[in-house]
């Protein structure tokens, strides 16, 4: 029996659907068949998803903006931590002798340690694109060397012509 009123017709549609859903099953196989309809038109299922973020941008912004500053503590935790792992997982690649220190001046501790350019031929900043290029093997890791920051900076200095500081790591920091 067609409804004439369409608020009639969503509240019976939404009670079938209430009732139906609570039979596992039902709801395992409907999910099976969105899944295999998804698969069969892809390029459907994309276009309208592209369509649907090109009329609603403001809106997907916003609600993304306003997820971020609800769980902004939570991301940029997650965000460091991966960071970290990345680096660390890099620098572990570089490692020569297998284990983390600067070529130069001996130092051990972690926190500054970094990955830096044998040459300075190019501009590119060692950043997590290039690290994870180190670790997936994509860059070749005989480019570069780990160096603790004083130690970088002394190689960025011999490089455009100022030699005159000597550094030497006195071994007192743990890492």
């Amino acid at each position: 029996m067609p409804y004439k009123n369409p608020e009639e017709q969503r509240a019976s549609s939404k009670r079938w659907y209430d009732k139906k859903k609570q039979n596992k099953e039902w709801v395992k196989k409907r999910n099976l068949k969105n899944r295999e309809w998804e698969e069969k038109n892809k390029d459907y299922v994309k276009e309208r998803a592209k369509k649907y973020r090109e009329l609603h941008r403001e809106k997907l912004i916003e609600q993304s903006h306003q997820y971020y500053l609800k769980n902004k503590k939570k991301i940029n935790d997650y965000r460091n931590n991966l960071h970290k792992k990345i680096r660390i997982e890099a620098l572990e690649k570089l490692a020569y002798d297998k284990q983390l220190k600067c070529v130069r001046c001996g130092c051990v501790s972690i926190n500054v340690l970094q990955v830096n350019h044998k040459t300075i031929k190019t501009k590119e900043i060692v950043d997590e694109r290039l690290l994870r290029g180190i670790i997936n093997g994509e860059r070749d890791v005989e480019d570069f060397e780990i160096l603790c920051g004083v130690c970088n900076w002394l190689h960025f200095f011999e490089n455009i012509g100022n030699d005159r500081w000597i550094i030497k790591w006195s071994g007192e920091l743990e890492a």
